[in-house]
């Protein structure tokens, strides 16, 4: 009789967590260690999160008359995610951070991990350990009395609105190694950081050695004030992006700048402008490659009311530039990142526009790993919060289209057209305690014009995508 898979992975999560943080306390007692007298506090924390989904005709916008038809692509599925730390602090200003990580779907002796299946849920192909590190990295902070602090390590870090950088919460997470500093004031408003991330090391290579770094590096800077009297956040940044695996390198540099204010009972209106270019070459660029010449806005305004049910709705814009000639030597499609495809309910909760499986339909539209580009999204939406924050709702609707006239791959030749559809998400979520919460929500995308041409029936079906989700945080 087998064990059942997500049991055994809690069971081994805690145990490994437990040894790692005995034996780091017990290192911090010892005086060969290096450190000085002083209180150390460790404590554990954690996250087991399990949630059914169920998904209608996420793969080709069709539905099916049958049980086993070709087009039946009605299915659920549990995926799990299942984190536990140890967390320290320790004297002259030392922060240390471990945390284990396995996740899969329910129903698997061996957790799928691969990007295919199940749709935005996996995690890197090579993640084939039951157990894998989420983070692991050690702090030093006010380092010299400054307001200057250096984090060295495996480290999740998102940033703003996590149009670039993000943790993919609702997934199973984004980590990254290297090292991150940051500055901040001592008003504790204001703050400039720099980092640099090992993406991939390459450099040893069997087959072939063309000399040089073969490493895929990312790194940046960015700068944020935050205006008096409460008049919301100014920033701006510049991330680099190298793959120099790539024959010849890829170089991609993204600079933007944001003008945000978040939510808050304390004020009615909130607002984010976000916009940024970004240049460089694609496998060296012309006439090896593609010169890079494209750009990106998301931006929404929000106006809030209520003291006990505090209420808010918005209107919101998404613009991605898109490639209008995949011919010439221009690539003019806006690249992403690392960003959080599901923060904010950007492009909405199916994120059916965020996934590999929609570039088999439109050609020129999407990225080759699938996700947002050349994509325009104007939503509006309303959300609503109990005064205890125990019940919160939030409905939305997006209208999708594709920001260049984009060529469909149809039997019958190329068309034109741009209308990608029309979503509603609605959510709700409830604190059952204080560690403890539940959600539940629905997303249908109404299929466009667009997906007309290209489904074999002539009449593309809506997509629809409902979960329950249970998460427990401590």
């Amino acid at each position: 009789m087998r064990t059942n898979a997500l049991v055994r992975q809690v069971a081994r999560l805690a145990l490994l967590v437990l040894v790692a943080g005995f034996g780091l306390d017990a290192y911090a007692d010892d005086p060969a260690g290096g450190t000085e007298e002083g209180e150390k506090k460790w404590k554990l924390r954690g996250e087991i999160r399990t949630r059914f989904e169920y998904l209608e005709n996420f793969l080709d916008g069709q539905d099916s008359d049958e049980s086993g038809d070709i087009n039946d692509d009605e299915f659920s599925f549990a995926p799990y995610r299942v984190r536990v730390g140890a967390e320290g602090e320790l004297p002259r200003d030392v922060h240390a951070l471990v945390e284990l990580q396995s996740f899969g779907t329910l129903g698997n002796e061996d957790p799928v991990k691969s990007l295919l299946f199940p749709p935005d849920q996996a995690g890197e192909l090579e993640d084939l350990e039951d157990v894998n590190v989420q983070q692991a990295w050690v702090e030093l902070r006010r380092i010299g009395g400054s307001g200057s602090s250096l984090r060295i390590g495996r480290q999740e870090d998102p940033y703003g609105t996590e149009l670039w950088k993000g943790d993919n919460d609702f997934g199973n997470g984004i980590s990254f190694d290297g090292a991150r500093w940051w500055w901040t004031s001592r008003r504790g408003k204001d703050t400039i950081g720099a980092f640099y991330y090992k993406i991939d090391e390459d450099n040893v290579d069997p087959f072939f050695e063309f000399g040089g770094s073969e490493d895929a590096n990312f790194f940046g800077a960015t700068a944020d004030f935050k205006l008096p009297e409460d008049r919301g956040t100014v920033g701006g940044y510049v991330f680099d992006l190298q793959l120099l695996s790539d024959f010849p390198s890829t170089k991609i540099y993204t600079i933007g700048g944001h003008y945000r204010r978040e939510p808050s009972r304390d004020h009615a209106w909130d607002w984010n402008a976000e916009l940024a270019i970004q240049t460089g070459d694609l496998e060296g660029g012309a006439p090896t490659g593609l010169d890079v010449s494209s750009s990106l806005f998301e931006g929404w305004i929000g106006f809030n009311w209520g003291e006990g049910v505090r209420q808010r709705v918005h209107l919101g814009a998404f613009f991605a530039s898109g490639d209008d000639d995949p011919f010439d030597e221009d690539f003019e499609a806006a690249i992403p990142l690392f960003g959080d495809g599901h923060a904010w309910n950007r492009l909405g909760d199916t994120d059916f526009f965020g996934t590999n499986f929609t570039e088999t339909f439109i050609f020129g539209l999407f990225s080759e790993d699938g996700t947002i580009t050349g994509i325009t999204d104007i939503s509006v939406g309303y959300k609503a919060k109990a005064a205890s924050g125990r019940h919160k709702f939030l409905g939305a609707l997006h209208q999708f289209m594709a920001t260049e006239d984009f060529v469909a791959i149809t039997g019958l030749g190329p068309v034109a057209e741009d209308d990608l559809g029309l979503e509603l998400d609605l959510r709700y979520g409830y604190e059952y305690s204080e560690n403890v919460a539940i959600e539940v929500g629905v997303a249908n995308l109404a299929l466009g014009d667009a997906f007309d041409l290209i489904v074999s029936s002539g009449d593309a079906d809506d997509v629809l995508r409902a979960w329950g989700q249970l998460r427990l945080r401590f």
